[in-house]
């Protein structure tokens, strides 16, 4: 292929091995192949933290705890790579029908979020997500896909509301829903406005109400003309389209293992005021049909792997075998988050 790889390993050899110590020393480096004399910088990063001598241990009890089921890692953004990364990984690697996936994403394009929760749908039976913290947006989208959710104390789902460019914003993102408020805060003050004025009118003018309403409405329409002014009809129906987008991917994903319980799709997509809202596991109860704790197997592979799956990092997807590897190049997600 003419691209350049990116490459790290960390395997646990004997004690006292060179590899060893450059582990424990908290060091790695990368591999680089130069196709095309293409150079890149691989920067150094600690390992320490994320790995130790038990891992292996760990992934093993794992696999006896959960029989007939591959364990992927997926910690970065949501993005067109990261799904043909992952496809290509599962076509080469699957092994059984069922899967465990350990997600961590602040989110990412919509899109390629619908196309890893199909990428999953088409090649296992039974999806068990685990989050054992930030499962934001996009994020989400992958979870209505998975059969049932494994929630540690710090995992959080987030809405399905899109970000989009702010036209008058150099590379500044906003909330689908701020269009949305926006507009519902223009016709109640709008309501509020000419029914005050008509009350008024009627109590103190002693006119008709046919004629009080008409002067209310002149009222009422000099405070809503300039607001609406401000408001591009364009913009608004590519908003209301976008949403619609994300509802339908979310029931698409949904059919195929119905996680949701009954308007909980509706309500991931309008309901929530912020898209930064803190969606927790006690309310995730309320919007999916099968959410649980992590099992004990999947907190020590969280902890062991906490640099990965509690801190934001950016890694291709891979199995978790007893020589953890990964292999890619670095990400450098361009995607539009969801």
């Amino acid at each position: 292929m003419n691209r350049t790889l990116y490459r790290f390993r960390a395997r646990y050899e004997r004690p006292g091995s060179a590899r060893r110590r450059s582990i424990e020393a908290g060091q790695y480096g990368g591999a680089l192949l130069g196709l095309n004399s293409r150079v890149a910088i691989v920067k150094k990063a600690t390992l320490e933290p994320a790995m130790s001598a038990d891992l292996p241990a760990a992934i093993e009890a794992l696999r006896r705890a959960q029989p007939g089921r591959d364990f992927l890692l997926l910690s970065a953004s949501i993005s067109r790579r990261l799904h043909r990364e992952l496809s290509g990984l599962i076509a080469d690697g699957k092994q059984h029908a069922g899967c465990t996936v350990f997600l961590y994403t602040m989110g990412g394009d919509s899109d390629a979020g619908f196309r890893i929760g199909r990428c999953l749908q088409q090649h296992y039976e039974h999806i068990r997500l685990a989050i054992p913290s930030y499962c934001k947006s996009a994020g989400t989208l992958i979870a209505i896909g998975a059969h049932e959710l494994a929630m540690g104390d710090l995992g959080e789902l987030g809405p399905l509301d899109l970000q989009v460019m702010k036209p008058t914003e150099l590379q500044e993102r906003g909330s689908v829903q701020d269009m949305m408020q926006a507009l519902a805060a223009v016709e109640l003050h709008t309501r509020d406005a000419f029914l005050k004025n008509l009350l008024g009118i009627q109590k103190h003018g002693r006119l008709s109400t046919k004629l009080a309403g008409t002067l209310a409405a002149k009222v009422a329409r000099s405070i809503a003309e300039p607001l609406y002014g401000q408001i591009d009809p364009l913009r608004v129906g590519e908003i209301r389209r976008a949403t619609e987008i994300v509802i339908e991917y979310g029931k698409r994903l949904n059919n195929a293992c119905s996680s949701l319980k009954s308007g909980a799709l509706e309500r991931l997509a309008s309901s929530y005021p912020s898209h930064h809202f803190v969606i927790d596991r006690r309310e995730a109860v309320e919007l999916f049909r099968q959410v649980h704790c992590l099992t004990n197997e999947e907190l020590t592979i969280c902890q062991m792997l906490k640099a990965w799956l509690i801190e934001p990092v950016e890694v291709p997807p891979l199995f978790l075998n007893e020589a953890l590897t990964i292999a890619g190049e670095p990400y450098e997600s361009k995607s539009q988050p969801l």
